[in-house]
């Protein structure tokens, strides 16, 4: 459950982030914003297909580690970018973000109603999304609140956020591999 919190904790608090550089810094439209997701948003499916597939064969370990190391290096590389990184350069780390969300969620969610009783698996299901649900809602609030600490620079706040994304993501994979 802490892994999940973790792994909403740094996602919804990039989509946040990236949503504002995306209309502030880049001049994007809102929807063009959104269709920026689209390429990452793409590959979530693929990985959530990989991820039942190693955690079938592998366990839930694996995917969980890896996920959040993928997912920790796409984070970190964002911590780079400026006002003149090209969409293109963001998309490559944008990509490791959600293809290592994506391989850390299904065997996250294996995992936690593996160790279960059955007829506990529905209590256990909750507890699992509810914590996910607030790392999501403390992602946002942090994230914007780095932003709102740098006096409204959204790339300097920008640039915290994605070290501590990291941070939690690497704190998960220390986590899942224990």
């Amino acid at each position: 459950c802490l892994v999940g919190l973790l792994t909403n904790f740094a996602f919804y608090g990039l989509m946040f982030e990236l949503s504002l550089f995306f209309q502030s810094v880049k001049g994007f439209t809102p929807l063009q914003a959104g269709l920026a997701f689209l390429p990452m948003t793409a590959l979530v499916t693929v990985g959530n297909l990989v991820s039942g597939w190693l955690t079938a064969h592998y366990g839930a370990r694996l995917p969980m580690v890896a996920g959040q190391a993928v997912a920790a290096v796409g984070y970190l590389a964002l911590a780079g970018i400026s006002g003149d990184t090209s969409y293109g350069a963001i998309v490559g780390p944008l990509l490791a973000a959600g293809f290592g969300t994506s391989l850390t969620v299904p065997s996250m969610t294996a995992a936690v109603l593996a160790h279960v009783e059955r007829q506990r698996a529905g209590i256990a299901s909750g507890v699992l999304n509810a914590a996910r649900q607030i790392g999501g809602v403390i992602g946002v609030g942090a994230f914007g609140s780095l932003i709102a600490a740098h006096g409204g620079d959204l790339i300097g706040g920008m640039h915290l956020a994605q070290l501590a994304a990291g941070g939690a993501l690497v704190l998960g994979c220390v986590i899942s591999a224990i």
